[in-house]
């Protein structure tokens, strides 16, 4: 825990109503974000142990003021792209084909939006007529940026597909926004995961993503039983790689283990997902299969949208992308010193590993270490510069080089996550 003018019992309590309140596990609680909360209280003369006692009656305001304060809103457009591949290959088709039922998609845990927009206009594109994204996040800033639906580069850091662009045509530099026809297809509301799903409550697609992992053990259950209940079915949910290690009842495994895709049972039959083509050549060693309840999940496959295939890579050893999976526990988690911990294991045993110099200059800027960020960002764009502009690079989400170097110049030009 960063250093608070709060005493370790008193930090303690209120993080407990604060993992009460949000679900977040307490190691995954940013002190900084808590105090910088907290600020106007302590400065107008409210003492902690008045802090503590308004905490454990729930007073409506304090917990306002911290429940906003908490969750991290860190994402991007066609932010794994399998599960965007699922939907486009698999589920949309379906859907197309039956256009008199509507199609309810729910985006849990939304952040600004670019995942709910993403869903809208994959659908959009493979001709789906009726259907409503709902995004839901608990932060109130997240939503409004959500229905304000412009975005900066940041979130662009992944390509979109051309016939997927959920943009207006681009007006100079600034900001791009979403098309008007494709807002009209979402809305967004404030939700807490521990709550009951939020209308029609019966579902088709669940996205909650990079969500879970930040909860206790027992919130996670509580979210699962409602995101499960909230499924209609045959519907479908994608979580992230490292969200839950088991299929949760009484839903079952659809697809490869590493895409942590899962379906209620339909009444008529399990649906069957596309064949999976063959696995891109790597420029990093790939793990390998999970063998073990405390061995790390695979990765996500890398699928080219629109590309043939290239043959599957050689087998190697696993250490580099195994290690990120353990750096993106410690950080998701709040232990920063174990991170960088990791980060050193990391850069020791495969120094060419790009994600991990993104990933070590990601964490100093939000650590305000900016100069050893911009230090690591530079050497992210030349050794992505160094690389064919479509080689795929394996990490955590199989991405091409050129997504590290635009991330970098982007990084390098002044915009950082916020």
């Amino acid at each position: 825990m960063a250093a608070t003018p709060l005493t370790p019992a008193t930090w303690s309590r209120l993080t407990a109503s604060i993992s009460r309140w949000t679900g977040f596990h307490p190691d995954a609680i940013w002190a900084r974000a808590v105090l910088r909360a907290l600020a106007p209280l302590l400065d107008g003369g409210t003492a902690p142990d008045e802090l503590i006692a308004l905490a454990e009656r729930d007073d409506p305001a304090l917990r306002r003021r911290l429940t906003q304060a908490v969750p991290v809103g860190e994402t991007y457009f066609f932010r794994i792209p399998e599960h965007f591949a699922l939907v486009r290959n698999v589920l949309a088709p379906r859907w197309a084909a039956e256009p008199a039922r509507p199609r309810a998609v729910w985006s849990a845990g939304c952040a600004g939006g670019e995942e709910a927009y993403s869903l809208a206009a994959v659908l959009r594109a493979a001709g789906v007529r009726a259907f409503e994204v709902v995004g839901t996040d608990l932060v109130e800033a997240n939503v409004a940026a959500a229905r304000a639906a412009r975005y900066g580069a940041w979130s662009l850091r992944a390509s979109v597909p051309a016939v997927e662009d959920p943009f207006l045509p681009a007006a100079g530099e600034g900001p791009r926004e979403v098309d008007p026809a494709l807002r009209s297809r979402a809305r967004f509301e404030v939700h807490n995961l521990l709550d009951a799903a939020p209308p029609p409550g019966r579902f088709d697609l669940i996205f909650c993503r990079n969500v879970l992992i930040y909860f206790t053990h027992a919130a996670a259950a509580r979210a699962l039983s409602s995101l499960a209940a909230a499924l209609a079915p045959g519907g479908v949910i994608a979580f992230a790689t490292m969200d839950l290690s088991e299929a949760p009842a009484p839903l079952v495994r659809l697809g490869a283990p590493e895409l942590q895709v899962f379906q209620r049972p339909p009444v008529d039959g399990a649906l069957r997902a596309a064949p999976e083509p063959a696995r891109p050549v790597s420029t990093v060693p790939a793990p390998p299969p999970r063998t073990g309840p405390g061995a790390p999940l695979r990765p996500p496959s890398a699928r080219a949208a629109h590309r043939p295939a290239p043959p599957p890579p050689p087998a190697a050893a696993p250490e580099p992308v195994s290690l990120h999976l353990r750096v993106l526990a410690q950080i998701e988690r709040g232990d920063h010193a174990g991170a960088r911990a990791l980060l050193g294991d990391l850069r020791r045993a495969a120094p060419q590993y790009l994600p991990g110099l993104l990933e070590g200059a990601l964490l100093c800027a939000r650590e305000g270490r900016r100069a050893h960020a911009l230090e690591l960002m530079r050497s992210v764009l030349d050794r992505a510069q160094a690389l064919p502009s479509e080689a795929p690079v394996a990490g955590p989400e199989t991405l091409p080089a050129r997504f590290y170097a635009a991330a970098a110049r982007r990084f390098l030009g002044g915009e950082v996550p916020r």
